[in-house]
């Protein structure tokens, strides 16, 4: 197929807890491979590699598996729409919101912690807004930027910028404008519930990727952080499908049971699935451990097959 034009082609090693991970994945480091449409919203991530981060345990027999997670983002499209490749690009999943709840539940749990809060005595309130430092009373957030001369990165010139929310560093970057396509890069990690609106609002004011940066993640489970480096950045030829999906719509309803003791589950969300021999069934499972039991008990020669990685609940 003839190329259409010419796109970005950023890889990055990313480590630490990554958005839009399974709840028990832990921090991991992954190489990332973005491309990005320069002319048009569009972008693609894939992950073609994990492995633990740090000093956690490594799994016996080597390096974690890559997790193979792709996604497409068309904010070129009204909603914003993002499709969940699954399956190799046998299936894809669509998503016309986010693909998590991190960032709504975070602004639920915290406006009733500050309903909460108005019940305390006087000594009980300064403890609570002592232990609660980002946490305003009326639940406003005000989301600064800081911008200053950064460092050279790959040969391109950066802009360090600082993105603080009610005082709490959010994103800590260097920015290069030599490489367009930022706001498509943040509007994914927003979908992956890394950032809330007030955030990406004033992130949508910066021109540019991050070449190396470390970001917090705030929503309503412990916060935590990931970093990402780019390794390299070249200019590519775009396909006309590039940032379509090439496979199936996986249309799923918005609960099942679980296979093996009834439970609902978000078949999104489901903590195992089993394919029948001949892919026209899908088994889900509340967790791993009914998965092992239905296939057990039922159909021991069936391919067991982990589900697709979860997102945490949370914004």
């Amino acid at each position: 197929m003839a190329a259409t034009a010419k796109g970005l082609r950023v890889e990055y090693r990313t480590t630490g807890v990554l958005p839009g991970s399974k709840p028990n994945e832990g921090k991991r480091t992954a190489l990332q491979t973005i491309l990005v449409d320069p002319l048009s919203p569009r972008l693609l991530l894939e992950e073609n590699g994990s492995e633990p981060a740090g000093d956690e345990k490594r799994p016996a027999g080597g390096s974690r598996s890559a997790s193979g997670r792709k996604f497409v983002l068309r904010s070129d499209k009204s909603p914003p729409v993002i499709w969940e490749i699954l399956e190799g690009g046998k299936l894809y999943r669509e998503h016309s919101g986010d693909l998590n709840e991190n960032q709504k539940d975070r602004r639920i749990q915290e406006r009733n912690e500050i309903e909460l809060a108005k019940k305390l005595t006087p000594k009980e309130y300064a403890e609570w807004r002592r232990e609660n430092p980002y946490l305003r009373p009326d639940g406003s957030r005000e989301v600064k930027v800081v911008r200053e001369p950064g460092e050279k990165i790959l040969e391109r010139q950066c802009e360090h910028i600082l993105v603080t929310e009610n005082g709490r560093t959010i994103v800590d970057a260097q920015v290069t404008k030599d490489v367009p396509g930022g706001g498509t890069y943040y509007q994914l990690y927003r979908r992956l519930g890394a950032f809330s609106e007030e955030v990406l609002r004033k992130l949508s004011t910066v021109e540019g990727l991050p070449l190396r940066g470390k970001v917090t993640v705030v929503t309503a489970l412990p916060t935590y952080e990931f970093e990402v480096e780019a390794k390299s950045i070249a200019s590519v030829d775009l396909e006309k499908d590039t940032f379509e999906p090439r496979g199936e719509k996986e249309n799923l309803p918005k609960e099942v049971a679980c296979a093996t003791c009834g439970r609902p589950v978000d078949p999104q969300n489901a903590g195992a699935k089993l394919f029948s021999l001949d892919k026209k069934q899908i088994y889900y499972f509340c967790s791993e451990a009914c998965g092992d039991a239905f296939r057990a008990k039922l159909i021991p020669e069936e391919p067991f097959v982990p589900a697709v990685p979860a997102v945490e609940k949370g914004e």
